[in-house]
């Protein structure tokens, strides 16, 4: 299993990206917005400023260090540290492209193994470069090293930032992308009952230990009750996170599953030899077993996001 964990983290982060892309196709806009924040600086006059910047920010031993500084470079990229700087006229994100950095940084921090001080120092800079005012900030630094596990917040921050997107995917239901959100949904329903539970029914864990975890757990709990559960139909019921027990994900069927079946169904019904009914049924099996080869290939592969 540690084979398997080491392996994953050695993955390419864009490729890491482009299967979950493939997995959860209705979070298209945040994958393209990670995939954004990972490229590299290109335009030749940005790379010396930025390059010079971040030789002061790591110092004279962290500089030596190619990995820290393309971190540096990206991140301040994302911040868009020159461009505001050059036209002194600083950049506005919104809210929703702060949280996502913070959180594309986690699996930075993951991969790189850069310490959490160098990320707050590349902060402070970008933002002495760009404001005058200490008060102010491009962005806010939220990592925070007290979370537990913050490759699985991260997925739960997911569905909590697009919950509008899962509650109409999932009032279509049999649309191709019903069944990619609704296994994500039981996939966060599980990591949400499985971290409440180790760390914060203790009341002083809650409140102490792992209070920053908790606050994001009790947050989720909120939003997905209020906002995605409560404001489905019975016959579109997704897990409750107020029941102890986790669920087991049934079999569900996207509008491409629905045909296949209708097919084979069709074909069976149809067929009056024992060959024809073989010989449609096999064709259609074959198909779907390497469609399910593929889908378990990817799941294998997808880090927890």
């Amino acid at each position: 299993m540690r084979k398997l964990h080491s392996g994953k983290k050695k993955l390419d982060f864009i490729i890491h990206i482009r299967i979950i892309k493939s997995s959860y196709p209705f979070l298209i806009d945040t994958w393209n917005l990670y995939e954004e924040f990972d490229k590299p600086v290109v335009d030749e006059e940005t790379i010396l400023y930025y390059d010079y910047i971040c030789q002061v920010v790591l110092g004279m031993t962290d500089r030596k260090n190619e990995k820290y500084k393309n971190v540096c470079k990206k991140l301040m990229n994302n911040l868009d540290v020159y461009h505001s700087a050059t036209r002194m006229k600083p950049i506005s994100p919104s809210s929703k492209r702060c949280k996502t950095m913070n959180y594309w940084l986690y699996h930075v921090i993951n991969k790189v193994k850069i310490p959490a001080e160098l990320i707050n120092k590349i902060f402070k800079k970008s933002n002495d470069i760009v404001f005058s005012d200490p008060d102010k900030h491009i962005c806010f630094n939220t990592y925070d090293e007290k979370i537990i596990d913050p490759l699985k917040i991260i997925k739960l921050y997911n569905l909590q930032e697009n919950i509008e997107i899962f509650l109409s995917t999932l009032k279509q239901k049999g649309s191709d992308n019903y069944c990619f959100c609704k296994k994500y949904i039981y996939e966060c329903v599980d990591i949400y009952k499985d971290m409440n539970r180790l760390y914060c029914t203790n009341t002083d864990y809650r409140n102490n230990k792992y209070k920053s975890t908790c606050d994001i757990l009790s947050s989720f709990n909120s939003s997905y009750m209020e906002y995605l559960y409560r404001k489905l139909d019975a016959d579109e019921k997704i897990p409750s996170l107020l029941s102890e027990e986790n669920e087991p994900f049934e079999k569900c069927l996207s509008a491409q599953d629905s045909i296949r079946v209708s097919t084979i169904e069709h074909a069976n019904s149809n067929s009056s030899t024992t060959g024809g009914v073989s010989t449609a049924f096999g064709t259609i099996a074959g198909a779907t077993s390497i469609l399910a080869l593929i889908y378990k290939v990817n799941t294998r592969i997808i880090l927890n996001v």
